[in-house]
Parts: structure tokens; sequence; C-alpha cells
């Protein structure tokens, strides 16, 4: 409940990292917003695919930089996807919100071709 006059702040700037992260590795995030950088497909660790999360209702948004050096992310490897795996291609992005124990997936983006 609120009284009065309630004024909130900006939106906190989200700094830009980038990693390369390698098959079998657990990506640890410096930033809300990672952009990945791998030099081969690679999918994450099975079982950790991304280091816990400082707080709970932290954001992590992944961006893929490569159509043929993607990055998979496996759904149960401390993440809960809507599929399994997530593969991060040119652009596309995977925004995840900490739970206390888990990655959720907000959303994603997915850059097709549009339909002829």
């Amino acid at each position: 409940r609120v009284s009065g006059n309630l004024t909130i702040g900006a939106f906190p700037i989200i700094t830009v990292t980038s990693n390369t992260p390698t098959a079998g590795s657990t990506l640890t995030a410096t930033s809300g917003y990672v952009i990945l950088t791998p030099t081969s497909a690679v999918t994450l660790s099975a079982t950790t695919a991304i280091a816990s999360g400082s707080t709970i209702g932290m954001v992590l948004i992944l961006q893929g930089t490569s159509d043929i050096h993607t990055v998979s992310i496996n759904s149960g490897a401390n993440t809960k996807l809507r599929a399994n795996p997530i593969v991060l291609g040119a652009n596309e992005t995977l925004t995840l919100i900490w739970n206390g124990s888990l990655w959720v997936e907000v959303c994603d983006s997915k850059n097709q071709a549009p339909a002829a």
C-alpha cells in the first residue's frame, strides 16, 4: 500500500559484456547483457549452464552472434526453458530471470527469414 506521492527513478543502466563460451562450460555473466562470441558451435554444461544469479529477480539477456558458431543451452541445466535446447544464432536473444535456484526463461527472439 502506498499513500502520498510515489516517485520511481529511471531504469537501471544495463552494461554489455562479451563472453567466449566453450563446449561443456558454465557461462559466468559479468553484466546483465552478454554477447556470446564462441569460436565454434557449443553446448553449455548439461548440469550448470549459467552460473547462479546474485539476487532473486536478477535479469540476464544473452545474445548470439553467429548462425555457424551457435550457443545451445539445455533446459534442466539450472535453467527452465520453453524448448530444449534453446539455440542462439546471429542476433538472437534469450532473456532470463533468476528465481533463487533456476534461470527461468522470460522470452527469446529468433531471427527468421520472412515468409514468401
